[in-house]
């Protein structure tokens, strides 16, 4: 599955990531996210994530897009004064088999222009619940699953989403 995620709409749909950003910033709410991102995808092989952000944290007028330490979570910055909105649309237009994507929005736009293009859409609220139950199935090896398959994140793989963000040990 691939899911293409509306970064900031997700942000301020869950109260930890709120939480994060409040105290601690934006930067710290983008870390955290994408490293619940990572842990949701760590499951499975064909799980791809694009977590899609407006603007740019380097000032950069043209998208950026970069992979995170998982390999199966990319980031992407919209640019400077450019909107994830058209960039999320545009991205879903761009592809033959649009079927294959989930797009993670309640913006009523990008969820109508999704549907229309023939991706399918969760809620915010949705996809949040799909992250709890997936983390809470695999903890439980009675489940199916190995409980090996899920360590989480290492220690390199936070400190390559920290560098990315541009945070050091003091943040």
């Amino acid at each position: 599955m691939r899911y293409i995620i509306d970064a900031f709409n997700l942000i301020f749909q869950d109260t930890q990531l709120q939480e994060a950003q409040d105290e601690r910033g934006f930067n710290a709410a983008q870390v955290l996210l994408c490293a619940r991102l990572a842990r949701f995808a760590a499951g499975s092989d064909s799980t791809q994530i694009v977590a899609v952000f407006d603007g740019s944290p380097r000032g950069s007028r043209t998208p950026a897009t970069e992979r995170g330490g998982t390999g199966n979570v990319s980031v992407v910055h919209t640019g400077v004064g450019k909107k994830a909105d058209g960039y999320i649309v545009e991205l879903i237009e761009a592809e033959r088999d649009r079927q294959q994507f989930t797009v993670v929005s309640t913006d009523k736009f990008i969820a109508n222009s999704a549907r229309k293009a023939g991706a399918h859409v969760l809620s915010c609220k949705e996809f949040l619940r799909l992250m709890r139950e997936t983390k809470d199935g695999r903890k439980n090896p009675r489940q199916g699953e190995d409980p090996r398959k899920f360590k989480g994140l290492t220690d390199w793989e936070v400190q390559e989403w920290m560098d990315y963000f541009g945070f050091t040990e003091k943040d």
